[in-house]
């Protein structure tokens, strides 16, 4: 599949390839390659940090290509409406970061244009005339240049000579913006340093260089403001206001847009469990080497601090939204603290009581998180992505019953190892458009006699029936996969867009791996084949975070998801089973227009908020009958979900509020003392919070992009 850019220009629609930057650098592996983590000596804000020193010259380079325009339509003088319509969608500059031997190689060169079209090739020195030879075989606008002859003034050539070029497809009299944004060789540490820089130029402001304050929300909460402002404008603009007016106008419009918009954020933290430092370190050492710091003279907090920024600037610069840079990192109790509440949940004990007493220490190590800044930019997102290694939704803002995860939606892109992170970051975008229908795989990888199997078989029926109930074009296949042969098979037999793998989740401690038990097979993901865009992981903790084990959740995103569903800890088959059932149905009414979803991301987000009565009232049998036994014809569920809880639940306290519907319902049955009681006794745990989402879920689509196009290539 190739993709192309759809903009408007005065009542022109224009067609045109996605630009790719090649960053050409001397990396000795492979990504096909075993990984072996390059570690940083620890410092006092990272810890040890898996990075390959080989790339550090890169940065520069990849900062560089940021700078140049990230389609062809950021290179014209774009009207209001123009604008917000082009921050409406997020497209991140396509950067492929490559051995540089390759540029020798013609098949892989022809293999460079599948996502777009080849711009220009930045590389070392040594490289320039392979450089030269592999730009002409690609057709690229630009001249290929050497990592140490990028400026200001080559920068201005550049994206000037791009204008010029790109300018003959646009229409005839369309203004050009022929300057670019202002470039310094350090990569700022500010998030939205880039995307503020964006919206100034479209806005026609003069050219400056944003200042670099110590605050690490200061620029994120400018491009807050500069989006707001575009947003306030294009709709005096809709209204026909006239020019004079408009400053007046402004001063009552902005607070009211200000409190209503959303955008994105992208926000770093730092930090790794100390088990999974001492498992690496411990590792090195058996191999024969020394601590397993080799680098550490090379890797500096200072280069991991680079590559963070570069991944968070990115993401925020591709969707113009807040980026965060914290420079703190996540202390090693808080990490002790998630893997004792970890440990709670596998053992299987439900004692709530106890839950809360590990879930309030959780809250504890983490209290310094917590600032105003960082609580606005919050209530201002539409999604978080979360580049850490911790799972933050589990938190709890101060003055919040409800964990972060119910107020808003989070996916996360772990950082071990960094390299990685930075390399899926600069990755293709592509989407994944399901509005025309998609097929479901479930996997069922649990032998029949086991008891867990038997009931999964149940539940996955009833899900194919659940799906049957949409009028969406779907199909959900069910096949035995005692394998992990078996599953490599039929994913290629079926070609699913979504794949649902039911297992045992196995933790291996003493390995510090999280992976799947496939019939009697051990897997982590790499030997089940390439992945379809939405991978969900219907198995018992196979997504840990507090001893920063190597888990199948982020392995399969290496292996091509997009985004994998999973959990935390191990969760109840039935909750699970509802659970799933509520996800495709909700995808199918997303699909037909009934349900107000574009992405997955905010459906994600819906059945996982929307999930918490579960485990309310199956967190004590008796709740659960009462719940289900019907009252003049309506069950407390029903009657909870129908009327009564409309308006009234605030996420911030997601539990809280549902509670005190349920109880007013019981109240008016004369039960209130019983479910109060039952709600106190034995309690319930907050099942469906442990849920979690690795990667991109913006990728999946329901439906079709009005700025990108998909085409067979």
């Amino acid at each position: 599949m190739s993709e192309a850019e759809v903009g408007q220009t005065a009542d022109t629609v224009v067609q045109a390839p996605r630009p790719i930057y090649i960053v050409a650098c001397d990396i000795s592996g492979t990504d096909e390659a075993p990984y072996e983590p390059v570690l940083t000596e620890p410092g006092p804000k990272t810890g040890v940090t898996s990075f390959d020193e080989e790339l550090l010259a890169a940065l520069p380079a990849l900062w560089y290509a940021m700078h140049l325009p990230k389609t062809r339509f950021e290179v014209i003088d774009m009207p209001l409406r123009a604008i917000r319509a082009n921050v409406s969608e997020s497209r991140a500059h396509r950067i492929l970061l490559m051995p540089a031997g390759l540029l020798h190689e013609p098949t892989a060169l022809r293999l460079m244009g599948r996502h777009g079209e080849p711009t220009i090739v930045l590389c070392p020195g040594e490289h320039l005339e392979a450089a030269k030879a592999a730009s002409q075989q690609l057709g690229c606008v630009l001249e290929p240049a050497t990592f140490g002859s990028l400026s200001q003034e080559s920068l201005d050539a550049n994206w000037e000579r791009l204008a010029r070029s790109w300018a003959r497809q646009f229409p005839p009299g369309v203004p050009i913006l022929p300057k670019a944004p202002v470039w310094v060789p350090r990569i700022s540490r500010q998030g939205s340093h880039l995307a503020w820089k964006n919206f100034n130029r479209l806005l026609g402001h003069q050219r400056e260089l944003p200042p670099e304050l110590e605050d690490p929300y200061d620029m994120a909460l400018r491009t807050l403001d500069a989006r707001v402002r575009v947003e306030s404008l294009t709709q005096l603009e809709d209204a026909g206001t006239d020019p004079l007016d408009v400053a007046s106008r402004m001063e009552d419009l902005f607070p009211e847009v200000a409190a209503s918009i959303k955008m994105p954020l992208a926000l770093s933290l730092m930090g790794v469990s100390p088990t999974y430092e001492r498992s690496v370190r411990q590792g090195k050492r058996a191999e024969g080497g020394h601590d397993g710091t080799r680098g550490h003279d090379l890797v500096t907090d200072e280069d991991v601090a680079d590559v963070l920024s570069l991944v968070v600037g990115h993401q925020a610069a591709g969707s113009d939204s807040m980026g965060v840079v914290l420079p703190d990192s996540i202390p090693p109790e808080a990490f002790h603290a998630l893997a004792d509440l970890e440990r709670y949940w596998e053992a299987g004990r439900m004692a709530p009581a106890k839950e809360r007493k590990l879930r309030n220490r959780l809250d504890d190590t983490m209290a310094w998180l917590w600032n105003d800044r960082l609580q606005w930019a919050l209530r201002s997102a539409s999604h978080v992505d979360a580049y850490t290694n911790f799972p933050i939704g589990l938190l709890r803002v101060p003055g919040h019953t409800a964990p972060l995860a119910a107020q808003v939606p989070i996916a996360y892109r772990p950082l071990n190892p960094l390299t990685r992170t930075l390399q899926q970051q600069l990755g293709p975008d592509d989407f994944t458009d399901l509005s025309a229908g998609f097929t479901v795989l479930v996997a069922e990888c649990i032998k029949a006699e086991d008891p867990i199997g038997k009931d999964s078989r149940i539940a996955w029926s009833g899900l194919r029936e659940a799906v049957g109930l949409s009028s969406a074009p779907t199909k959900v296949v069910i096949e035995e996969t005692l394998s992990a042969k078996a599953v490599r098979e039929e994913i290629e037999r079926h070609h699913p867009d979504v794949l649902i793998v039911s297992a045992h989740g196995v933790y291996a401690r003493e390995q510090n791996v999280a992976g799947l038990r496939i019939g009697d097979d051990f897997s982590l993901g790499l030997d089940l084949g390439p992945m379809p865009p939405l991978v969900v992981l219907s198995a018992c903790a196979s997504g840990p975070r507090g001893g920063g084990a190597v888990a199948v959740t982020d392995l399969l995103i290496r292996q091509g998801a997009d985004a994998v569903i999973s959990t935390l800890v191990p969760v109840r088959v039935h909750h699970n089973a509802v659970f799933m059932s509520r996800l495709f149905l909700y995808i199918g009414e997303a699909i037909n227009g009934r349900e107000n979803h574009t992405t997955l991301m905010d459906l994600w987000h819906r059945v996982q908020a929307n999930t918490v009565i579960l485990d309310i009232l199956y967190g004590n049998a008796r709740l659960g009958e009462w719940g289900h036994r019907a009252t003049n014809g309506l069950t407390p569920v029903a009657e909870f979900m129908g009327r009564r809880a409309a308006g009234r639940i605030r996420s911030s306290h997601l539990y809280e509020d549902t509670e005190a519907v349920l109880l007013e319902i019981a109240d008016d049955q004369g039960m209130r003392d019983k479910v109060e009681n039952w709600l106190r006794t034995p309690g319930y745990v907050p099942e469906s919070m442990m849920y979690t989402v690795v990667g991109d879920p913006t990728r999946i689509r329901f439906r079709p992009s009005q700025l990108r196009q998909r085409s067979r290539s």
